[in-house]
């Protein structure tokens, strides 16, 4: 189920603050190199929109998960205790904003923007006896980073009387070249006891979906 919070906007209203659910897919090389991994997470964002003008500025902030491994046999401690690895592929992406959106007196209100930030990726792995029992031993196994720029549109639905509006949107980002890992690009050697990891590389085009609901503010 995709949700998501993003802004709408009144004659009045400067600030707009919108909270979203976000499915993003890998596009491109980057599809084919990672086998077409998918993200899934949620996006916030704040704008300000330019006096008597359709120009909003404004900064986004993203987290999705990108791939869950679970290991519940393969790491056994000295004692004979067979541990749960968990490893977790996430994306953090920060992006600067412009967007032209006319205050039109339709309930509909249409919309373009232009974007432009970093997209950082790591991978983390933590270690328990049991799924809720306390960390034993958690590390970062890769991180890595790329410059993300990309263009989109969408449609934010007013609700009548309230301050509030449901918004649909997508975007295209064009991504730098990067290393990161899948959930295919780890593994415990029993042998050795170590996590071996192989990142992969290739650029990062993506497909933003964003569905949710916004709030303007005066």
């Amino acid at each position: 189920l995709l949700f998501s919070c993003i802004i709408v906007f009144s004659a009045n209203a400067q600030w707009q603050i919108g909270f979203h659910f976000s499915p993003t897919y890998s596009m491109g090389d980057f599809k084919h190199a990672s086998n077409s991994v998918d993200f899934y997470g949620f996006n916030f964002e704040g704008a300000y929109r330019l006096k008597d003008s359709p120009i909003l500025l404004g900064a986004a902030f993203n987290y999705s998960l990108y791939g869950s491994q679970l290991d519940k046999s393969s790491y056994v401690d000295n004692s004979g205790q067979t541990m749960r690895v968990r490893t977790n592929n996430n994306l953090i992406s920060n992006r600067l904003f412009i967007r032209l959106q006319p205050d039109l007196p339709i309930f509909v209100q249409p919309y373009v923007e232009a974007a432009g930030g970093y997209n950082f990726f790591y991978t983390r792995e933590t270690i328990r006896t049991r799924m809720f029992e306390e960390v034993l031993d958690a590390a970062t196994l890769h991180n890595s980073g790329a410059f993300i720029y990309g263009f989109g549109g969408g449609l934010a639905f007013s609700i009548p009387e309230t301050i509030v509006s449901i918004d649909l949107r997508a975007n295209y980002f064009t991504g730098q070249k990067t290393d990161y890992l899948t959930k295919y690009d780890t593994n415990w050697n029993p042998d050795t006891e170590i996590l071996e990891v192989n990142p992969r590389s290739s650029t990062t085009d993506m497909l933003m979906f964003q569905i949710g609901v916004s709030i303007e503010i005066d």
